[in-house]
């Protein structure tokens, strides 16, 4: 929509008058009556008022502020109408700073900043307007800002969360947000351009009938020797057979060919004008609320423009579904409200799936899961992290983890101890596919994010922030993997086998996209009972309410967080798939300690203090080296309770409590205040 034009074409049009130069040519007046098709032509409009024909970029209420504005003003959804959720269950949307800093960029294609009448460097290129039928140079250009937003998006640190400056944001990732907001105005200058431009109303398209091209490819110039007048000597009228014919091919745009009583008036012989103030009003244009069409190529240029943030916000793969780089582009500032790093929110917490497998939860629940299968050990609700493991049989009753892949923002690493996916046994781990060997103990993802060695512990940090710690043990048949992520300590923003982090520890068996399983209790069975009375007891089986209680667990809570085929982050050798690996009916029996003899319960407790095991580890070590007879089972347990330390080495500026440091916490928030007179509280 063309901006300034009216005061300098007027004031030198009006000068020629005076000065009785009357260059340009006398448009032929057509008929009051004249009328083809349901749409009206531009050639029955012989003159406007002055003070509105041309679009005035501050105006409220019309033109490209109307659009910008109203398009991205509210909560947004994408285009399936789902809303943008947050991970405190907000539904996001620009904010007004946001807004107006894209109209900015959208006025700057016109008008240089802080003036009413300067125009800008990208005033006079008609490409930028979809002028002069610059199909292939405008759509090119949307595509060329496009991607600009999104490499400024990219850059993004999606640690924003905990990793702010002194005034509570993340500078990189402000300037970040600047450009892409520029740049997106720029776009949708051009973009809302094409409609009031182009004959794209005029050829019968309504409503939300969009060139879906523009922005995803590039639209092709009209061919040679297409002339779209009415008549070759009249650029202000369009040939009525073009109306409402609803051919792309017939595709037009009018030609601006500069500023003056006469270079406003022309086009080549057989092209539409685009029209200039009082002079030549009639031409392919729909820049004023008082032209025709105006109102349809609005409601097209709103829809196209919400069209096109959709593009960045739902298709691009880099952008859709990670709400930091979204969020950067709404202007929503992080949550930092300080640069504490200890402040709660940006604590790591643990949890862990190790053995058999045995799992204890972020907040602290432990269990024991013998399934066969892969499952989502815990998840990010935001889509940009994700962690699965799959466990393979170990005999018809226990089963290990056998495989672990991580989703860190864009990337998938895995590892894998069994069933090669490519049949490269020099290194179990995968980096999107492919093998890799760490270089220096180290490689940098993509993006973001890393992975390092220790040992032969693994590290994986993704992007956002969280850590991954595996540990492959074992080897032959017996090779499995102990893995433990670390997440941020953030109610609702996680969910799986480890939980919801909600600090609840009796609410962590949810069921996917449920409630939680009506009772929690130890699967270990009674555990006191077992320690106490050992050379006292007989093993024992289930009673009706522990089988019950598994039944549920297994069948209601672990089959619904199994991975589904769409879902997986593994990689496979040709043919298999999820399912190649699942066995719905394992185990063939439900395993309690109250099952193993006196012995066997002495022997591996004796083999699990001896590896210094913790005692929130030590249930479901006795239940490994018990069960199976397998010592080294005693030694990786042990070896869990060293992952702290090693994430805080390898990942500067990480915060992970250790144990010791989390009780401290805990009693300084409740031992009680000693306050002295003239001293104060202590």
């Amino acid at each position: 929509m063309r901006s300034v034009r009216f005061w300098l074409t007027v004031i030198v049009s009006f000068v020629s008058i005076l000065l009785g130069t009357m260059f340009f040519p006398v448009m032929a007046k057509i008929p009051d009556n004249y009328s083809i098709s349901p749409f009206q032509e531009f050639s029955q409009i012989e003159t406007l008022r002055p003070s509105t024909i041309s679009f005035k970029p501050d105006e409220q209420g019309q033109g490209h502020r109307f659009i910008t504005e109203s398009t991205l003003a509210g909560p947004w959804s994408t285009p399936d109408n789902s809303p943008i959720i947050d991970e405190d269950g907000k539904q996001l949307g620009f904010t007004s700073e946001a807004i107006e800093e894209i109209y900015q960029g959208n006025r700057s294609v016109d008008l240089k900043p802080g003036s009413s009448w300067r125009t800008s460097e990208d005033f006079d290129i008609p490409q930028n307007h979809f002028d002069n039928e610059l199909f292939e140079l405008g759509s090119t250009r949307l595509k060329t800002l496009k991607q600009g937003v999104v490499d400024a998006l990219r850059s993004v640190n999606q640690k924003e969360d905990c990793n702010c400056s002194a005034n509570g944001d993340n500078n990189a990732n402000v300037e970040a947000g600047k450009t892409a907001r520029r740049l997106l105005g720029q776009a949708l200058h051009s973009l809302q351009d094409f409609y009031a431009h182009s004959n794209w109303v005029e050829l019968g398209f309504r409503n939300k009938e969009i060139d879906a091209r523009l922005g995803r490819s590039v639209v092709p110039n009209p061919p040679p020797g297409f002339m779209p007048a009415k008549k070759p000597s009249d650029p202000g009228a369009l040939d009525p057979r073009l109306v409402g014919s609803r051919d792309i091919k017939f595709l037009t745009s009018g030609y601006f060919m500069g500023v003056g009583p006469i270079a406003s008036c022309k086009a080549p012989k057989g092209k539409m004008r685009h029209g200039a103030a009082v002079i030549c009003s009639n031409g392919l244009n729909k820049d004023e609320r008082e032209r025709a069409n105006y109102a349809e190529a609005e409601a097209l240029a709103i829809t196209a423009t919400r069209d096109f943030v959709n593009q960045i916000i739902a298709e691009e793969p880099e952008i859709g579904g990670n709400l930091a780089r979204i969020k950067v582009l709404m202007g929503i500032k992080t949550p930092c409200k300080n640069n504490r790093p200890n402040r709660p929110e940006c604590e790591q917490r643990g949890g862990k799936s190790y053995g058999d497998p045995h799992i204890a939860t972020i907040d602290g629940f432990s269990y024991s899961l013998q399934t066969v299968g892969e499952a989502i050990l815990i998840k990010s609700n935001d889509g940009s992290f994700e962690v699965q493991e799959r466990h393979s049989p170990f005999g018809s009753s226990m089963s290990l983890n056998t495989a672990i892949a991580v989703k860190a923002g864009k990337n998938r690493v895995a590892l894998y101890t069994r069933d090669i996916p490519d049949g490269n046994t020099s290194t179990p781990l995968r980096l999107n596919g492919k093998p890799v060997t760490l270089k220096n103990d180290k490689l940098s993802l993509p993006d973001g994010g890393s992975i390092s060695k220790q040992a032969d512990n693994y590290v994986i940090h993704a992007p956002s922030g969280e850590n991954v710690v595996i540990s492959p043990r074992g080897s032959g048949t017996q090779a499995f993997l102990n893995v433990s992520p670390f997440v941020y300590n953030r109610s609702g923003k996680y969910s799986g086998l480890l939980g919801n982090v909600n600090g609840n520890p009796n609410d962590d068996l949810q069921i996917r996209g449920g409630s939680s399983i009506s009772e929690t209790r130890s699967s270990y069975g009674d555990v006191k009972q077992v320690l106490n009375l050992v050379g006292l007891r007989v093993p024992g089986a289930l009673d009706a309410s522990e089988k019950l209680y598994f039944d549920n667990m297994y069948k209601k809570f672990a089959n619904s967080w199994r991975v589904k085929p769409n879902e997986s982050l593994f990689d496979y050798p040709p043919g298999k798939t999820t399912k190649n690996y699942t066995d719905l009916a394992f185990p063939d029996k439900y395993l309690t300690l109250n099952m193993l003899s006196s012995s066997q319960v002495q022997k591996a407790r004796e083999a699990c203090t001896q590896a210094k095991v913790t005692e929130d580890l030590m249930e479901g070590c006795i239940f490994d080296v018990g069960f199976s007879g397998f010592s080294e089972f005693a030694r990786a347990t042990a070896e869990i309770s060293g992952y702290i330390s090693i994430v805080n080495q390898l990942i500067p500026g990480v915060n992970i409590p250790t144990p010791e440091q989390a009780v401290e916490r805990v009693i300084e928030k409740v031992k009680p205040k000693v306050c002295l007179p003239l001293v104060g509280c202590l």
